[in-house]
């Protein structure tokens, strides 16, 4: 790769890390493109040659997110051994992926509806909804639900993500992935049953 290359990814990632912090501190209702630039100590020029407004830069980095959440559920769902591992896979990339990258958890929490918005009518909901489904018919374990009954399952997946991060997290607060996929994964697969204590 050449240095002007090279530059240009530089600089298209510095605007996208700091617009993800900048989202995340202060809400994007709230975030102008002067707060984004000041947070990547690039000019305002330098801003317009990567994107042509804030939506944009929004809509790309959750577009990149939920490819890489996408991509690497359907790697794990794939090597799943039987229903369980398969269900817990696909939650597991999730939390797992955040964990890595915890200014993602603010940004979610503190955008909910903006994140669900640009999910639900951005082409990422349509691709992940569909390898959802793609592999659960391909692993052979929900043989025994009909296609209707398959899509429900898909939206209760991918929604109970979503919804129990931005409904259980606070700003500023890593939560536990290991109980969030665990309790998940059980209420799917197993349902919910009465516990001794």
């Amino acid at each position: 790769m050449s240095r002007q290359a090279e530059k240009k990814v530089r600089n298209r990632n510095a605007i996208m890390a700091a617009a993800v912090s900048v989202f995340a501190e202060k809400g994007k209702d709230n975030t102008s493109i002067s707060d984004v630039v000041q947070a990547s100590g690039l000019a305002r020029g330098t801003f317009y040659n990567y994107f042509p407004s804030l939506e944009a830069v929004w809509q790309t980095i959750l577009e990149d997110f939920f490819t890489q959440v996408a991509d690497a559920a359907h790697r794990g769902r794939m090597a799943a051994r039987d229903m369980e591992e398969f269900v817990r896979q696909g939650y597991a990339s999730y939390f797992e992926l955040l964990a890595s990258q915890p200014e993602y958890i603010d940004l979610i929490v503190r955008n909910p509806h903006a994140v669900r918005q640009t999910f639900m009518e951005g082409p990422s909901s349509l691709s992940v909804y569909t390898q959802l489904e793609e592999d659960m018919h391909q692993s052979g374990y929900f043989t025994a639900y009909t296609d209707e009954e398959v899509r429900v399952l898909c939206v209760a997946m991918i929604g109970s993500v979503f919804e129990v991060l931005s409904q259980s997290a606070a700003p500023g607060k890593q939560p536990n992935p290991e109980m969030l996929i665990g309790t998940l994964t059980n209420l799917l697969v197993h349902g919910l049953k009465s516990r001794q204590r």
